[in-house]
């Protein structure tokens, strides 16, 4: 094992020597490292100082582990500027970055500040891309990145709903508030954010409430064909149960914006059990009564 361990290493050495267009003795000089020294532990396949390792990960923004383990290593970096994105992560940008900057917000929160930047070095995102709220992502990027938390900080439903519900809280979602926060209804509110809304940071699905009731309401989301072709997946195969959690935690707060409370939620069916559509059922009947108290009183409930 020690020895497979090695291997993957220096193979993922190899590709970051290869990427920077390095041959051995530009590589060595580039790690600051003496020629000897660094054909010597070559030879023996052996690892490399570990200060020149924390040098070469923190220039080019990668989780140390990775690369001593990770046998599909790569690196995003380009002799003409860095690219901003892996290149799994480049095909089908029809998110933006807003979905990264709740789920870091949410990660730093709960696990502390050293947890954020961890997940940052994991997928390589660099700080200009992730502070612009409207720079491109694809899905890929946001469901990797929720399925890591699960695997690595052991998160449950209630911190993907948790996530989801933090939108309120942001300062990147003042559109938001100021779209759903004039409507008086419930049902208003849910329609604004699921027509109007979602389009504004998500092309990748098609949202729609399918059911309105008086104490509830239905909404669909069905991955859209393009993307899911040039994505060059099956229905099922889009996003994961991390994402829908998240995006029904997004759909709870939106009550948030008026009534300072959230809705229950609860998902019908799911494409990954093989259904035609996500489904989720958002209750709606406490805020009837929330709805008439502000009517009649002409108070403005506190955001």
């Amino acid at each position: 094992m020690f020895q497979s361990q090695n291997n993957i290493f220096w193979n993922n050495l190899e590709k970051i020597k290869d990427v920077l267009l390095l041959n051995d003795i530009e590589f060595a000089t580039y790690l600051k490292m003496k020629q000897e020294e660094y054909f010597s532990l070559k030879k023996k396949s052996a690892t490399l100082p570990i200060d020149c390792l924390f040098e070469l990960a923190e220039k080019h923004n990668f989780h140390l582990e990775d690369l001593l383990l990770k046998e599909d290593f790569s690196i995003k970096y380009s002799p003409k500027g860095e690219k901003p994105l892996l290149d799994r992560y480049t095909v089908a940008p029809h998110s933006q970055t807003r979905a990264i900057i709740n789920i870091l917000n949410y990660l730093e929160l709960s696990k502390g500040s050293r947890a954020k930047v961890n997940l940052i070095r994991k997928f390589q995102l660099s700080e200009d891309y992730i502070k612009n709220e409207n720079n491109n992502a694809n899905v890929l990027l946001i469901s990797d990145i929720l399925k890591y938390l699960g695997k690595n900080h052991a998160f449950k439903e209630a911190d993907y709903l948790g996530i989801g519900r933090r939108m309120p809280f942001l300062e990147n979602n003042k559109i938001l508030k100021e779209k759903l926060s004039v409507h008086q209804s419930a049902h208003d509110i849910l329609e604004c954010f699921v027509y109007e809304c979602t389009k504004l940071f998500d092309a990748n699905c098609t949202y729609t409430i399918s059911e309105a009731r008086t104490d509830y309401a239905i909404i669909d989301v069905l991955p859209n064909k393009n993307v899911v072709d040039e994505l060059r997946l099956d229905n099922h195969e889009f996003g994961n149960e991390e994402l829908c959690l998240t995006k029904m935690g997004n759909f709870s707060s939106t009550m948030y914006f008026k009534f300072g409370q959230n809705a229950e939620i609860k998902k019908i069916s799911s494409i990954h059990d093989g259904h035609s559509t996500n489904q989720y059922l958002v209750d709606l009947s406490p805020f009837r009564n929330m709805q008439k108290r502000i009517n009649f009183s002409h108070l403005q409930l506190v955001q």
